[in-house]
Order: structure tokens, then sequence, then C-alpha cells
């Protein structure tokens, strides 16, 4: 209980003297240049039309989406098929790796929810929990993202993809 009360008082002094150089903040921006920004997200295999928006700051977040169309077999034939379209909606954070002059690299992990099983049967999951992680790249104002992508559902096999986009900071 002592050393609890020993840290718990170390920790708020810190607190205090953070708090008057405004560093408490994790998403603090005050040094960043074109911390916004805009990008395509398209994979390679299933969902090729995409979008990533966010900012980079000390700790940066970004929210992203992806759209593209596949097939659905129907269990009483194999020749009878539907289109079926698939989707991703993921978001996460995104911390600096290297930042130097006009060149950066900026590494992200993120969580969502999609459907992009380009080939499943109709007693499969539709949809699953899906987590991503990569590299922001960028030089002066324009950006290179880098990513693969794990979906995941109940009653059917993970899948893994991979996504690239091309971005403009302002």
């Amino acid at each position: 209980m002592i050393l609890g009360l020993l840290l718990d008082s170390g920790f708020s002094q810190e607190s205090k003297i953070d708090d008057i150089n405004n560093t408490h903040n994790i998403f603090r921006c005050k040094d960043y240049y074109n911390k916004y920004f805009i990008a395509s997200n398209s994979s390679i295999n299933n969902t090729p039309i995409g979008l990533r928006v966010g900012f980079l700051c000390k700790t940066g977040a970004y929210i992203a989406s992806r759209f593209g169309s596949g097939e659905l077999y129907h269990s009483d034939s194999d020749l009878d098929t539907t289109k079926t379209t698939l989707f991703s909606v993921t978001a996460g954070l995104i911390k600096p790796v290297y930042i130097h002059n006009n060149f950066s690299i900026h590494a992200f992990v993120g969580a969502g929810y999609g459907q992009w099983w380009s080939f499943r049967w109709e007693r499969w999951t539709r949809e699953g929990y899906e987590i991503e992680g990569g590299l922001m790249t960028s030089y002066k104002r324009f950006m290179l993202n880098l990513s693969a992508n794990m979906l995941d559902g109940y009653n059917t096999y993970a899948t893994w993809d991979f996504t690239v986009g091309l971005g403009y900071r302002f």
C-alpha cells in the first residue's frame, strides 16, 4: 500500500510537469505539418475500391473502407451462383517510426468488420472481424501505404489480403 502511494505521488508530479509542457496528450499535433491525409485503399485480391482518411501526429488515427464484388455459391446446385457485395470498414492508430526532413515512415494497426470472401458457400459466415497492420511512407506531401489484412469469421476459414494506397497530405 505504501509503495502504491509513493508511485501514485510520483506519477502525479510527472503529470503536472507534462500539463505545463502539454505533452500529456497522446494525440498532440503541435509540431506536425501536413498532418491530415486522404489516400486510396485498394486490396490486391478482393476489394479493389477504397479510401483511407486520417491524421498523423504523436499518435494519429485513421478510418478506412473498401468495396468489391464476389460470388455466392448455393448448396443445392454447384452451378447456381449469385453476385454479392464485398466490403471492409476499419479504424486504427498510427505511430511515427522515422521522420527526417521531408521523408517519414509511420506504422499503423487497426481492426474492423468486413465481408471479403470472394467465393463462399451460402452456409458459410457472411462477414467477420478484420485486423490490419502496415506502413505509411511519405515524401513531402505524397504518401504510399502498404498493409496486410486478415479477415476471420465463424464457420469459415480465415483469409488474408494486402492493400496498397497512394495518398496526399494536407
